[in-house]
């Protein structure tokens, strides 16, 4: 049933392009109607043409970072996340998420991930979060997330909860908490760019899909 959405997502985009081949929200909309489709190299292709197309569309760079973090290719991953943030706004919620994804970054090459969140503002519902990947407790980031209500949007911060600390967990070499952590990102099925990075784990940590 999934498959079948983003596939007829990707038609939806496509036939934007068709009518504006020059329009970088169109190649965006492609991208992360591939990505949803587990279609990476596809994805990163229409992520690069919108980048090219329209440099300053920070969504983009994030995206492409996402993929590039997923492929494992971390220099592209931090010169993605780097330029989304130059191209966002203070305060912009996309600031978190980029600032999450280079704190991972820097714990893959051992350094403290402090001083990149410091100074990013992140709410109460992503805070916990925060904490968490600054050596907190991924316990309380996930009982925070669970605990918000639908109208704050209780499953796309418990995935994204699940999803970050799964990729925390892999640093750390806790393969079975990375595994647990993805596949319950899975069963919420919330589609968004986090959820297409927990099924690519999903296949890497022979979790069931």
């Amino acid at each position: 049933m999934q498959l079948n959405r983003y596939s007829e997502a990707l038609q939806a985009a496509q036939r934007f392009h068709d009518l504006d081949p020059t329009s970088a929200a169109a190649y965006g909309l492609i991208g992360y109607a591939h990505m949803l489709l587990g279609q990476w190299p596809a994805a990163k292709a229409a992520y690069g043409r919108a980048r090219a197309l329209d440099p300053g569309r920070s969504i983009d760079a994030l995206m492409a970072g996402m993929i590039d973090y997923g492929e494992g290719d971390y220099a592209a991953a931090e010169r993605d996340f780097a330029e989304a943030r130059r191209n966002m706004e203070a305060g912009e919620d996309n600031q978190a998420y980029a600032a999450l994804f280079q704190a991972l970054l820097a714990l893959r090459r051992g350094e403290a991930p402090g001083p990149i969140l410091e100074g990013v503002t992140a709410d109460r519902r992503l805070g916990p979060l925060f904490a968490a990947v600054k050596g907190g407790s991924a316990e309380a980031a996930i009982a925070a997330a669970a605990a918000l209500s639908p109208d704050e949007e209780r499953d796309r911060y418990l995935t994204e909860a699940y999803v970050y600390l799964a990729e925390l967990a892999l640093i750390r070499g806790e393969r079975r908490r990375a595994a647990d952590w993805t596949a319950a990102a899975l069963a919420i099925g919330r589609d968004m760019g986090e959820l297409a990075l927990a099924r690519r784990r999903a296949a890497e940590l022979g979790v069931p899909q």
